[in-house]
């Protein structure tokens, strides 16, 4: 895809659209996911010798994004009935009819909205706790934390109404994946130095595995994120493991060791999420 450089001082929303290629009546799950690919085209880190070409790129492909999505959110709001149309002679519709009404979410999609969350997490580096509370990093916290709340929340209504087996399987493992990060997330907390060795050294073995496990799920979801400074740390998922269980096993009682549980768990929904991508 040509992107003149000239589109960043014309861009409109009729451009931005067409620089992302989308269908008729697009999503804002269709605009993430095609923002992602063009993203792991242009990003910088991707095209080693042509940097400064591609921050060109990557500069119109935000303001596209951001425009676009912006027209999107616009239309959905003006799109939604008022209260007043969502009654008839002062008698709300039924919920049944609502829901026949409804549009059908396919897991795909909601796989999508899922992944945007985690994507916009990475990007700005919120595994960093300390990051969470500054400013413009305060939002990306809680809209990353909103956009996995929405994939869970209809991931869990899509298997509720769904009947197909094969559909359902992966729903509930896309579901279980979602929930653990979301959980994960947001247990996270400051370390205060503790005067007991044992529990400091919990702490490095339980920050260890955390970013080993953050810097796995980065690299195989999002590997356009794996900056020149921010290359995965040598282990893997078994170095993860071993050190989560250490801390289970000798360090329970630390303060640590209910974490490692989760994170050993958010482990093995991950891999297991992986399979179905097979």
């Amino acid at each position: 895809m040509f992107l003149p450089i000239y589109l960043h001082f014309t861009m409109d929303v009729k451009t931005a659209f067409r620089i992302f290629r989308l269908q008729e009546n697009p999503t804002e799950t269709d605009l993430s996911v095609s923002y992602r690919n063009l993203v792991k085209r242009f990003h910088p880190d991707n095209n080693p010798g042509k940097e400064d070409w591609a921050h060109s790129r990557m500069v119109i492909i935000n303001n596209a994004f951001e425009m676009a999505r912006g027209a999107l959110v616009s239309e959905n709001f003006a799109s939604k009935p008022s209260a007043d149309a969502a009654t008839r002679n002062g008698t709300p519709r039924s919920t049944e009819a609502g829901k026949r009404n409804r549009p059908v979410l396919h897991v795909h999609d909601l796989e999508n909205l899922m992944l945007d969350g985690m994507y916009r997490y990475y990007q700005y580096g919120l595994e960093n706790i300390h990051l969470r509370s500054q400013g413009s990093f305060r939002s990306h916290f809680r809209k990353s934390l909103k956009t996995l709340k929405k994939s869970i929340d209809d991931l869990e209504t899509r298997i509720t109404e769904h009947t197909g087996r094969y559909d359902v399987r992966n729903a509930v493992t896309i579901l279980e994946f979602a929930n653990c990060f979301s959980e994960c997330i947001q247990l996270e907390r400051p370390y205060t130095p503790s005067a007991n060795a044992a529990h400091a050294r919990a702490y490095r073995k339980y920050r260890s595995a955390s970013e080993l496990l953050d810097a796995y799920i980065r690299s195989r979801l999002f590997p356009e994120l794996n900056s020149t400074t921010r290359r995965p740390p040598l282990g893997g998922p078994g170095l993860c493991e071993q050190d989560l269980l250490f801390v289970i096993c000798h360090h329970h009682d630390s303060g640590w060791g209910d974490h490692s549980v989760m994170k050993l768990r958010l482990l093995e929904v991950f891999l297991a999420y992986l399979n179905i991508q097979a």
